[in-house]
């Protein structure tokens, strides 16, 4: 496996065996930033996923909408503490 600090692929398997019913929900956040040295400033965001019932083999796309400004400022708060060295502005400043 490679490093995802230096290797920008994406690759994502949600595993279906571990739920004890028959229901998933993916949920993805996808904001794009702009990097000065250690410092991430957000530019947006959006939301996007899709929910699968097994037993009705149907599967529900979520439409990509926007995230509000406080939804990075939740998600910076787990970065900041995560790397400590990075700086994470807040959205809306």
């Amino acid at each position: 496996m490679k490093d995802g600090a230096k290797d920008p692929r994406f690759y994502d398997s949600p595993c279906w065996n571990l739920k004890e019913n028959d229901h998933l929900n993916w949920e993805a956040f996808l904001f794009p930033v702009k990097i000065r040295k250690n410092r991430v400033i957000p530019l947006g965001g959006v939301r996007w996923g899709y929910s699968i019932q097994e037993s009705l083999d149907r599967m529900v796309s979520f439409v990509p909408s926007p995230l509000k400004p406080e939804d990075w400022n939740r998600f910076g708060a787990n970065l900041r503490k995560a790397y400590p060295k990075w700086e994470f502005q807040k959205a809306g400043l």
